[in-house]
């Protein structure tokens, strides 16, 4: 970083707007950084500066942006963002004018081939100029700047307009109650509010639910208990599948190939036994076990599926008879 153009970093906390006031049209592009570049490039850094590690305060799906825009005309906008996800190389937009028809006559051909010759390409559903860099210090976020400002300029920022600043943080995660352990009664509960049948049962001191849905019976068993409690971390689901001695154990190994996370292995000479467990280490939400039991009983069908596939006989091509010489007497 230049001693130039100090950077002072704002608030720690990320979400910020603010408005640098229209001035003096800078009569060149140094003039316009002297006024700008210390600021763009705080908030560049801002968006741009993610801590080395989760605990330290991010999580997966967070992300940061800042948009540097300003308003020759009503309805008509300008700018330049920059979109920043933890440890990942930060994607720079400038408008295009494609969805912006009071924008176009401020990014002309001559503007399109300066974007162009600085590795910007159209793409996303807005059709903006977009590109890749790394910004990882503050000497980055401060050439990042001066980028931004040299795009302004060209297509026609002197600073003679206000010049709008949004720093924001927001995330993709969604917030919803997570559980890391649940009863029998609980899993119960939860599969009769989505049209399955079933009842809980005593096998050898412990709980077992039986469970329908459709005509498809399968079973939910319990371990991983939380000591001392009634509660449970991992629920185990099993279902029986109908086959004869002629499945291999290559042929099981093929289906538990083809069924992601399901296990698959005889049960006896006529049945195979297909379990997945669901593991709550970490926290799942209903919705999450819902859908994995659904994924299971969808297993079990491709399982059928694939046995009766391999059970019906090949078609081909029907050998010739032989023929042979018959000698008339």
């Amino acid at each position: 970083m230049t001693e130039d153009f100090p950077i002072e970093l704002p608030d720690s906390t990320p979400e910020h707007d603010d408005t640098m006031d229209a001035g003096v049209p800078a009569d060149s592009l140094d003039a316009l950084c002297e006024r700008y570049l210390p600021t763009l490039a705080a908030r560049i850094w801002a968006a741009c500066c993610w801590p080395d590690h989760m605990d330290e305060g991010w999580k997966i799906g967070d992300y940061q942006f800042v948009i540097f825009s300003t308003s020759p005309e009503p309805d008509t906008t300008l700018y330049v963002q920059f979109w920043s996800e933890p440890h990942e190389d930060v994607v720079m937009e400038v408008c295009s004018g494609e969805w912006s028809p009071g924008s176009v006559k401020y990014v002309q051909k001559p503007q399109r081939q300066m974007l162009e010759s600085l590795g910007f390409r159209k793409s996303g559903e807005a059709r903006n100029y977009s590109r890749t860099l790394a910004i990882t210090n503050v000497d980055e976020a401060e050439e990042a700047a001066r980028g931004a400002l040299h795009i302004l300029y060209e297509l026609g920022f002197r600073g003679q307009w206000p010049l709008e600043i949004q720093l924001e943080r927001d995330e993709r995660a969604e917030e919803a109650p997570v559980y890391e352990a649940v009863t029998p009664d609980d899993v119960l509960k939860l599969l009769l509010e989505h049209d399955y049948a079933g009842a809980l049962v005593d096998a050898d001191g412990t709980q077992v639910l039986l469970a329908r849905h459709g005509r498809r019976n399968f079973t939910a068993g319990f371990d991983w208990r939380v000591d001392k409690q009634h509660l449970y971390g991992a629920v185990l689901l099993d279902a029986m599948v109908a086959a004869d001695e002629s499945v291999t154990d290559g042929a099981l190994l093929d289906l538990a190939g083809a069924l992601p996370g399901v296990a698959v292995r005889r049960h006896d000479a006529a049945t195979l036994r297909l379990s997945l467990p669901l593991m709550m280490t970490g926290g799942v939400t209903a919705d999450w076990i819902v859908e994995s039991v659904a994924y299971f009983l969808q297993a079990v069908r491709r399982c059928e599926k694939l046995l009766r596939e391999r059970s019906r006989p090949r078609r081909g091509r029907p050998r010739p008879s032989s023929k042979r010489d018959v000698n008339v007497h």
